[in-house]
Order: structure tokens, then C-alpha cells, then sequence
């Protein structure tokens, strides 16, 4: 048995511009045709949106998968993603231990979390030991 699909009119968030959107399930709230419209739309807000998206998404699935370098903080990081992406916050340091901290910015567009260990060298102690 296949599945009806119907067509309903949505509009994007962005640029108002209104678009057929084709859906198989009917139960659909008019907010999500507008956001199935808005996803699809050409304009250059709502691709910018799917990029930010993207970026938002890589960064999250290459914390997911190197989770033991975020033990402690991977929620802490993965909660700071969208506010930093949407602008709403610049950039968010965090310092992990004495010699290892994440930072998460947005820099041309793209969202970035960049983890950084120091090497723990002693140049020189003096004193007993």
C-alpha cells in the first residue's frame, strides 16, 4: 500500500516566500510545512541557515564520536553549540583541567571547537623535592 502524498503551501521563515511543499503525513502543523518550506527555500538567509546547521550538526557528531576527550564538559559543550552558531554568545572557553581547554566560536560562517592540550614540561624546579 503506498502512501497518499499531498501537497500544502508553506512559507519561508526568512523571505515570506511562499512554496508548495508535497507530505505524505497529514497531520503536520502549518509551523512544520513552514519549516519544511523554509529548508527548502533558495534564499540566501535560509541557505545560510542550512550551513549554520551543518556546521552546528559536524561539530556535535565529532564530539559524539570523540567522547572520551569531552568526558567531563561534552554536554557543557554540545549545550553551547546553537547559542555561539546563532550569535547570540561570541565564543565560549572552557578550561578542562590544568592543561587542557576547548574553545567555541563562529569564524567565517562556519562553528569551530577547537581543543587544546598543553604539553606538561617543567623548565625548572627549584626547591626540595
Amino acid at each position: 500500500m503506498s502512501e497518499e502524498k499531498t501537497t500544502r503551501l508553506g512559507m519561508c521563515r526568512h523571505c515570506h516566500q511562499q512554496r508548495y511543499v508535497e507530505c505524505v503525513d497529514e497531520e503536520l502543523s502549518q509551523a512544520e510545512i513552514d519549516d519544511i518550506a523554509t529548508r527548502e527555500c533558495d534564499c540566501e538567509d535560509a541557505r545560510r541557515a542550512r550551513e549554520l546547521s551543518n556546521s552546528v550538526m559536524a561539530v556535535a557528531e565529532s564530539i559524539r564520536r570523540n567522547a572520551e576527550m569531552y568526558t567531563e564538559v561534552k554536554d557543557a559543550i554540545t549545550a553551547c553549540l546553537e547559542p555561539v552558531a546563532e550569535g547570540y554568545i561570541q565564543s565560549v572557553s572552557m578550561k578542562v583541567d590544568d592543561l587542557t581547554t576547548v574553545k567555541i566560536s563562529l569564524k567565517k560562517g562556519r562553528l569551530t571547537c577547537v581543543r587544546t592540550v598543553k604539553e606538561d614540561t617543567v623548565i625548572d624546579e627549584i626547591g626540595e623535592h
